[in-house]
């Protein structure tokens, strides 16, 4: 989970923002942030985890959810998130560079809403990036946003790891920022991620807006809005509850509040954990 309540306040508190608090100031009692199946909050006491990893990312975690907590099937765990596609394991653990590759519709589109296999015996996926692992390579290897993001919110990249995309290469823990510690004054295109509480379409623009609970804004460009939902069965609900990956430079409001927008499908990718 990446929010948590303070119970001596009742103030949300992000994993980023409790990570970067010197010791002494971070609250000691925290609760679950989710809501249950009656509707109710949650009231699972809950406790940091990763902080100093190496392999996982930081985290809450509560080992005593309500029934029904809409936050208990999305905690990381050692063997989360992974499946038949070796380069997150390999990406996340053992390659020095990342090279990221633009979200295609394909990838884009939910597991759920692909076409069933008609030859049984036969598997038609297409595996567009092969595992770059051979010498003349360097090591580097392929991972597409949507892998990356899988990776950001369950293993973490790993320590000195460097992510390469749209011709700059820089380190992962300078390239990925999540929601919550986004720098205004930041101009390079970098990786924003984070979950998103509410979606809604701004009228005036024909936009739609993805809030998180603590944090920026992520702008979905009016002119993609549909190929986007398309992905969601063109509900808008369907974001609701979502984890997103946006590389975009950070604009500012006319308010002063910091955004990020996002006018490219291939910039954009969007990931839910399965449920347990």
């Amino acid at each position: 989970m990446d929010i948590a309540r303070a119970l001596d306040t009742e103030h949300l508190i992000s994993i980023g923002h409790y990570q970067r608090l010197p010791s002494p100031d971070r609250p000691t009692s925290l609760q679950c942030a989710g809501t249950l199946s009656t509707g109710q909050p949650c009231q699972g006491l809950v406790f940091a985890r990763a902080l100093t990893s190496r392999v996982l990312a930081p985290h809450f975690a509560s080992r005593n959810h309500g029934p029904g907590c809409d936050k208990a099937a999305i905690e990381h765990g050692p063997t989360d998130f992974v499946d038949d596609d070796e380069t997150i394991h390999q990406a996340a653990s053992s390659t020095r560079t990342i090279v990221l590759t633009p979200t295609t519709p394909e990838e884009g589109t939910p597991a759920a809403g692909r076409p069933h296999n008609a030859t049984p015996g036969r598997d038609t996926r297409t595996h567009r990036h092969p595992v770059a692992g051979s010498p003349s390579l360097g090591g580097e290897r392929r991972a597409t946003l949507r892998s990356a993001l899988r990776i950001l919110i369950g293993r973490g990249f790993r320590d000195g790891a460097r992510i390469r995309w749209a011709g700059t290469e820089v380190d992962a823990t300078r390239f990925f920022i999540h929601l919550d510690s986004m720098d205004a004054s930041e101009t390079a295109i970098r990786g924003y991620w984070g979950l998103v509480d509410r979606a809604e379409r701004f009228r005036r623009t024909g936009a739609v807006h993805l809030h998180s609970r603590i944090g920026a804004l992520v702008v979905i460009h009016r002119d993609i809005v549909d190929e986007v939902l398309g992905f969601h069965g063109g509900d808008l609900a369907a974001l609701h509850g979502q984890y997103v990956l946006a590389t975009s430079p950070v604009r500012t409001s006319a308010a002063g509040r910091p955004y990020v927008l996002v006018t490219e499908t291939s910039a954009f990718a969007t990931w839910s954990p399965p449920a347990r």
